[in-house]
């Protein structure tokens, strides 16, 4: 499919026709029990869509921003864990899916697309698929979406992404533990301290450190708890440097290094038992 071509005709369309499917009043056409998100739009560089319930935003990293960018729901993205799938329909770079939804991101999904070692911008498309399936079935505070418009393409609402300050996210469901999940931007060298409920950030160099955000599902305890760290971004090296003890005010260190030019994005989890 001709992306310009798609663009130029679809203020005047009253039915599209998309991958072979008929597009009308607001929903697409698909099998039962299976529901998607579809994006399409040029892309300069690098950029992430972030896809939560029935609204997507996005990060933009490198380059001209997205230009004349579109998506679809057939259903928002459900507020508990789901297996997606990422078809890349059409690009010349890479389309990664590099975040699934859970507990940890409130239910977010991020899928990058990478343009960066190409010249000018390009079309890309692509396509996440999900089974509906209730995995908390038992949680009936779940904020109803129904009546969310899903062709609300409106990416302007930036308060509907951040945390409120008065909202409860202790998620320690099991009352196994807890965990700290952190996101930033890193150039050479940072350390996150964490201890109890709040963590702080230093850095060593280069750009300041930008944090993007944070959780914690449960205050690390005041105690000598075993504690183990999973990356799940970032180019360098990110390590667990201490682990709470009497020593240290029942604190754990993270140390995050960056060799690389410039700076890039880190993510990392850190977990750990009942005390």
């Amino acid at each position: 499919m001709n992306g310009k071509n798609f663009f130029a005709g679809v203020a005047g369309a009253l039915v599209l026709v998309w991958g072979g499917e008929a597009l009308g009043s607001g929903t697409l056409a698909r099998s039962v029990a299976e529901e998607r998100f579809q994006w399409r739009g040029q892309v300069d560089g690098v950029d992430e869509i972030l896809i939560r319930g029935g609204s997507v935003r996005i990060r933009h990293l490198e380059a001209k921003p997205i230009q004349r960018q579109e998506h679809r729901f057939t259903a928002p993205l459900p507020e508990w864990d789901v297996d997606l799938d990422l078809d890349k329909i059409e690009g010349r770079g890479d389309v990664e899916l590099i975040e699934e939804p859970s507990s940890w991101n409130d239910y977010t999904a991020v899928v990058r697309v990478d343009d960066s070692d190409k010249v000018g911008d390009g079309y890309y498309e692509f396509e996440l698929t999900w089974n509906e399936r209730d995995d908390w079935g038992d949680w009936e505070d779940r904020e109803d979406r129904s009546d969310r418009d899903p062709w609300d393409d409106d990416d302007d609402d930036a308060d509907a992404w951040e945390r409120d300050g008065d909202e409860d996210w202790s998620s320690d469901r099991d009352g196994e533990g807890g965990a700290f999940r952190w996101e930033g931007r890193v150039d050479i060298s940072a350390e996150i301290r964490i201890r109890g409920g709040d963590h702080e950030v230093s850095d060593a160099g280069g750009r300041a450190t930008q944090e993007l955000r944070s959780r914690f599902t449960a205050d690390l305890p005041e105690a000598e708890v075993t504690v183990s760290l999973r990356q799940l971004d970032g180019r360098g090296r990110v390590e667990l440097i201490q682990t709470p003890s009497a020593e240290n005010d029942y604190t754990a260190v993270v140390r995050i290094e960056d060799s690389d030019s410039g700076d890039d994005t880190y993510e990392f989890e850190l977990t750990w038992g009942r005390d």
